[in-house]
């Protein structure tokens, strides 16, 4: 229900100011609502800020894989020979050295944790995801199929790819921070499992 007046229904006339002084009003209103904004609210983060805020992985996030989550040695030696069809080089005829670590997932959400694969030798960097591979006793078939998988995903070549800044790398899909890789390759030798493919005879 609406309040009601009671009495006379003649109210006092407002009082009226000269425009010069409402528009100085106004103008010193919003200073200090601006001064107040500005005291109470941090400034927009830079992206260089955002980027640097992100989780870091920690020595305590990696481990070793267990032997089905790394590729065997007749899946590496189909690996390198794919790169050697591809980009015309002749990796499979000398010996290679890989480096696989185990990640811990970075949501809760993810059901696996990634494993890394590290191709010393081609300075590259794999994430083979949660993907399981053939045992050691797979069929040639099996192998070409699991090497030439692993060829085509996607790569960090650590000549090219990597930078020394957070800022650098912001809004990049495929470029790291140097500091990533360091902790990566150090964990890897620490933890990691090595596997060292020699020449098919």
């Amino acid at each position: 229900m609406s309040p009601t007046h009671t009495g006379s229904s003649a109210l006092k006339p407002h009082r009226h100011f000269p425009m010069a002084s409402l528009a100085t009003a106004i103008a010193v209103s919003a200073c200090l609502i601006g001064a107040q904004a500005s005291e109470s609210s941090p400034p927009p983060a830079s992206p260089a800020e955002i980027s640097s805020q992100q989780t870091q992985p920690t020595a305590a996030d990696y481990s070793r894989p267990a032997q089905e989550r790394v590729a065997s040695m007749t899946a590496l030696r189909q690996y390198l020979k794919f790169k050697d069809e591809v980009w015309e080089t002749q990796r499979a005829r000398q010996s290679n050295t890989f480096c696989f670590v185990q990640q811990r997932p970075d949501h809760p959400s993810d059901p696996e944790p990634n494993v890394w694969m590290v191709w010393l030798n081609g300075g590259e960097i794999v994430n083979m995801g949660w993907h399981l591979y053939s045992p050691k006793t797979l069929t040639k078939e099996d192998a070409k199929a699991d090497g030439e998988s692993l060829a085509r995903m996607k790569s960090i070549k650590l000549a090219t790819d990597v930078r020394e800044t957070a800022q650098e790398i912001y809004g990049s899909s495929f470029l790291v921070e140097r500091a990533w890789v360091d902790m990566l390759l150090a964990q890897c030798k620490a933890k990691g499992r090595t596997i060292k493919v020699t020449p098919a005879r």
